[in-house]
């Protein structure tokens, strides 16, 4: 039965006026309540927070507005089918509170309500949910509709069933008589409304025999769709001396552009998209230079992403040249012990082996040892390709590109 609506209160919404309430001050349960004045729209009662009850208290509001589930509680038409006898239940103490429950929060009389006798109840029957400390508010609900399921039992004396096997039926029949089978033991208003079926479809690996079940279930997890990812890129400008900032950026998981990343970060440093190069860093060094229009579908949210601000060759009115730079260690870290054509190590401080000058990789005690390991040495004397910290683009002008230019931008750029 529908519920009469009463005239619109001027009052402000009762969540955003209610002033900080004591628990002597919230509503009573007890059922035979004097008649109050109407304070707030019926459904616009609060809940008080016993503690961390928060998750209690979202389910509450959530059932409270399950339309269909309100009105069976608010006409007391539960009351015939109170279960007393069902040992899993709680001999009608629950559905009674939650139907008391309901009737406070949809009378309008209060601005806040106290759930703690509910939850007294439900903490008599599952001591997990003793005291006042945060839980699972899924978890909380499960266990409230199979309590309120067992108070409200149409079933006094539950029956031996056995599993509904299909035995090549079609699904239709096996499902209608897997779902009799269960409401022979499970028969209420919460099954009614809440719970379903689940189809199991097992395949003998090795005499390949189908076994086709029906399991009830009362809640059903579906995850939620992520339309979304967020990519964590690294800003540098365009000046060496500022320090890098970190963006988070949103964009869509499919069909995503480098333009989206580049709007993004334009809008928060004023600096126009054409003016940005994203870029992708793999061990110390590029691995791709993003073009405007280049897709991000396979950039992952842990990938390392790198946006650098390049002179406008609009402003500077000549030609702008953009490089990457890599850096390398011209002496590798891997230190050197003994002569690599004697095998002789060092005797004293003053005798210490001397690098090879293009490659740094092995070393000498004199020019005559180099000398007669230069045979086999040659083939491996490379310069060291080894990088260490972050790559960066630098842009410099045309007219500017001279040694002291770009070795003050590289000097300025390499602290960071």
């Amino acid at each position: 039965m529908p519920i009469k609506q009463e005239p619109l209160v001027t009052s402000p919404k009762p969540t955003c006026m209610v002033p900080p309430m004591t628990h002597a001050s919230a509503g009573s349960e007890h059922p035979d309540e004097e008649e109050e004045k109407k304070v707030c729209l019926p459904g616009f009662t609060g809940l008080v927070n016993l503690g961390n009850t928060c998750f209690m208290n979202s389910v509450i509001q959530s059932l409270s507005n399950t339309r269909e589930l309100r009105d069976y509680f608010h006409d007391r038409g539960f009351e015939s089918e109170i279960n007393c006898n069902n040992p899993l239940g709680t001999g009608g103490r629950l559905a009674i509170g939650f139907a008391v429950l309901l009737r406070a929060l949809w009378k309008g009389t209060h601005h806040a309500f106290q759930p703690s006798k509910l939850k007294a109840i439900v903490a008599s029957k599952a001591s997990q949910f003793t005291g006042y400390a945060q839980h699972d508010a899924q978890e909380f609900m499960a266990f409230l509709l199979d309590g309120l399921h067992e108070d409200l039992n149409r079933i006094q004396n539950k029956p031996y069933t056995e599993t509904v096997d299909s035995d090549g039926r079609q699904d239709e029949v096996v499902a209608e008589e897997a779902w009799q089978r269960h409401k022979m033991r499970n028969d209420s208003f919460v099954v009614d409304l809440f719970q379903g079926q689940y189809k199991s479809k097992l395949v003998c690996p090795i005499c390949s025999k189908v076994s086709i079940t029906f399991d009830p279930f009362l809640y059903l997890p579906v995850p939620l769709p992520q339309k979304q990812k967020v990519l964590t890129v690294f800003y540098f400008a365009k000046e060496p001396h500022k320090k890098p900032i970190k963006f988070l950026v949103s964009v869509s998981k499919e069909n995503s552009s480098t333009t989206e990343v580049l709007e993004s970060i334009s809008r928060s440093v004023r600096v126009k998209p054409e003016n940005l190069r994203l870029t992708e860093v793999i061990k110390s060094r590029f691995h791709r230079i993003f073009m405007s229009s280049s897709s991000l579908d396979a950039v992952s949210p842990s990938n390392t992403l790198f946006c650098f601000e390049v002179l406008s060759k609009e402003l500077a009115k000549e030609k702008v040249l953009v490089l990457q730079v890599q850096q390398r260690p011209q002496v590798p870290s891997v230190p050197i012990a003994k002569c690599a054509a004697c095998q002789k190590a060092p005797q004293s401080e003053d005798e210490k082996v001397k690098r090879c000058t293009r490659c740094y990789r092995v070393g000498y005690c004199n020019p005559t040892c180099q000398k007669n390991h230069w045979a086999d040495h040659k083939h491996l004397c490379r310069p060291n390709t080894e990088n260490i910290g972050y790559p960066f683009l630098i842009s410099v002008t045309e007219s500017r590109l001279t040694y002291s230019r770009l070795s003050q931008l590289l000097e300025g750029y390499s602290r960071y």
